[in-house]
């Protein structure tokens, strides 16, 4: 064998390197497994060391132990066994202790420790204005503004459907897309093109609070002394606004007040691009120039010192930034979970930073299966519990109410000898509320981003939730008449005719086990796991495919090849299979039509 590190020939001991070829076990859907060598040694020759920088030496600094190191490695004839893996020098004695892996290990290594707020989110964050809620709902952008019932104060004026009480949903393609752009490695599959993952969204994680706190964004100070029966007067121009922002105009001292010496008043008078304006609030658009008049005259008194006349916005929780509240999602668990809702296994491709991920059907489709039949030995031993299942299988969500489970779903296996139940998925997402709600004038599910709390005033107070992550799907629904949709705060507001509503149908864990999960039982139901020998070559070990099935003639059916055991050139192989139970699986599949399904779901 000859084996390369860091782009250095390693001299070898000998040319003995055994090697472990896996897939990730259907027997654990929730692990990501990936290929392996044994411990082998690389003797402490000079080049060695040279190419380890050290390593081993009295005082080095290498860093080779603690960084990856590619590893690529080829037989005597240059076919390729592993194209850059990751070497890992786990110990130095006499020599260095090594072990290559690759597969599956890239990806996850990549976004180890790594949240959804390290990708690049900037095209997700806007301000949020009514237009601007508006314009997302043609899909021209990667969010998207779903009416539901985030349980916050849904409507005001009676039927105007509120958007401060809305939030912005990111598309989950988008987020994936992403998730390639930041790793380097492109993710291809079927699951792409399926109409249940074009549709998919991820909610915004918490309600969005108007802040109470007051930003002081302009002020001048009136200094001046008032005598008997004189008007001070005070123009103010060239405030102009930045973002749609709503303006509170205040002054430190009262508008009429009496003192020991008479009475003095102050007058304030605002025009909005030349327009006169006697309103104290203002709602101003980007661009927007303020004018305010001051006027303080006094009638039979005297007043001498300073007055404060400001500008205050009190409503900074418009613009809205993913990146703080997508530290909560872990890449990882993000990915986890679009590969449980599709029934995916990952292949990654050996020469390309590629990974190919496949669904149930595609995987146990033996149309495509390859005949080695000529390479089988022997059996050796049949085993008839596979992976880590139990008969009742649990696919759960995050639930705001205790010991609730009606959006979950599980998957039965027909063997008694299994334990009765398990919890094999637990989701970061939570589940909508069991109920549905009218609260916007039509029927929406309740995705529960605030809390309500009604004060002895009977005055309803709204709490922000955090970190509550849901999928959600939008379609388009036609109003006649119109509807309403606008921002309380703002005072602004528009009539919309179509507008995306929430679709939570296909969502539950039940519905996803049985649209996804139905060629599992293929392998489950009455499991077989057999270990054989083979008499593999090295062009078995450098084409091998774990993503299409196996069909033994001797055996007399169709597998799934699960693992190739300390794989050595010359030497017969154990190799582990799974049988495909195709019979029993259209019996059932058949038969369920009317009485029974083979997958239970809730």
């Amino acid at each position: 064998m000859r084996l390369y590190i860091l782009g250095q020939e390693i001299e070898l001991k000998d040319n003995v390197i055994s090697q472990t070829k896996q897939v990730n076990d259907i027997g654990n859907i929730e692990t990501r497994q990936t290929n392996y060598t044994n411990t082998f040694s690389i003797p402490k020759t000079a080049k060695n060391v040279r190419t380890f920088n050290g390593l081993g030496l009295v005082g080095n600094e290498s860093n080779v132990p603690y960084q990856k190191n590619t590893a690529s490695l080829f037989n005597e004839l240059g076919e390729c066994f592993v194209f850059e893996g990751w070497a890992l020098i786990t110990e130095t004695s006499n020599d260095f202790k090594c072990n290559i892996y690759d597969g599956n290990l890239e990806l996850y290594k990549v976004i180890e420790n790594k949240t959804l707020a390290d990708l690049n989110l900037t095209d997700l964050n806007h301000t949020k204005t009514t237009a601007e809620v508006v314009q997302t709902f043609d899909d021209s952008k990667p969010y998207k503004y779903i009416l539901a019932d985030y349980n916050g104060k849904s409507l005001y004026d009676i039927n105007k459907i509120n958007i401060d009480y809305l939030v912005p949903s990111v598309k989950v393609s988008w987020l994936m897309e992403a998730i390639e752009l930041y790793s380097g490695y492109t993710i291809n599959g079927t699951f792409k093109t399926n109409p249940e993952y074009i549709n998919l969204y991820l909610t915004y994680p918490k309600g969005l609070v108007i802040d109470s706190s007051v930003t002081r964004i302009y002020e001048y100070e009136v200094t001046a002394l008032v005598t008997n029966d004189s008007i001070i007067q005070l123009d103010i121009n060239t405030f102009k606004a930045t973002k749609q922002t709503k303006i509170t105009i205040e002054i430190d001292n009262d508008y009429e007040a009496i003192t020991e010496s008479g009475v003095y008043y102050v007058y304030v008078n605002a025009t909005v691009n030349g327009v006169i304006n006697n309103f104290k609030t203002l709602v101003l658009n980007e661009g927007d120039v303020l004018s305010v008049d001051y006027t303080e005259s006094g009638d039979g008194y005297v007043r001498s010192g300073s007055s404060w006349i400001s500008f205050i916005d009190k409503f900074n929780s418009t613009n809205i930034d993913f990146l703080n509240e997508l530290k909560g999602f872990s890449i990882r668990d993000f990915l986890n979970e679009i590969v449980w809702r599709f029934g995916i296994t990952l292949f990654k491709d050996k020469y390309q930073n590629v990974y190919n991920f496949k669904t149930l059907n595609e995987i146990t489709n033996i149309s495509n299966a390859i005949d080695w039949s000529s390479k089988f030995i022997s059996q050796e031993s049949e085993k008839y519990i596979f992976g880590c299942y139990a008969q009742n299988n649990y696919f759960r969500f995050k639930y705001n109410s205790d010991n609730a489970s009606y959006n979950d779903g599980f998957l039965f296996i027909d063997n008694k000898n299994l334990e009765d139940q398990k919890t094999v998925i637990q989701s970061k997402t939570f589940s909508p509320e069991l109920n549905k709600s009218m609260n916007l004038g039509f029927q929406t599910n309740v995705y529960k981003l605030w809390d309500k709390e009604i004060k002895d005033n009977s005055i309803v107070s709204y709490k922000d939730l955090n970190n509550h992550f849901y999928f959600i799907k939008s379609q388009t629904q036609a109003f006649s008449p119109s509807i309403v949709i606008g921002s309380e705060e703002f005072s602004t507001s528009q009539n919309v005719s179509s507008a995306p509503v929430d679709v939570f149908s296909g969502l539950s864990f039940g519905q996803i086990l049985r649209e996804n999960y139905q060629d599992i039982n293929k392998i489950l139901n009455k499991s077989k796991v057999l270990i054989c020998e083979m008499n593999l070559k090295d062009s078995d070990i450098v084409d091998i495919d774990f993503s299409v099935p196996y069909f033994i003639k001797q055996l007399g059916s169709y597998y799934q090849l699960n693992k190739i055991n300390n794989y050595v050139p010359n030497k017969l192989t154990k190799v582990e299979l799974i049988r495909f139970d195709l019979l029993e699986t259209q019996i059932r599949y058949n038969y369920s039509q009317e009485h029974y399904s083979p997958i239970n779901y809730t």
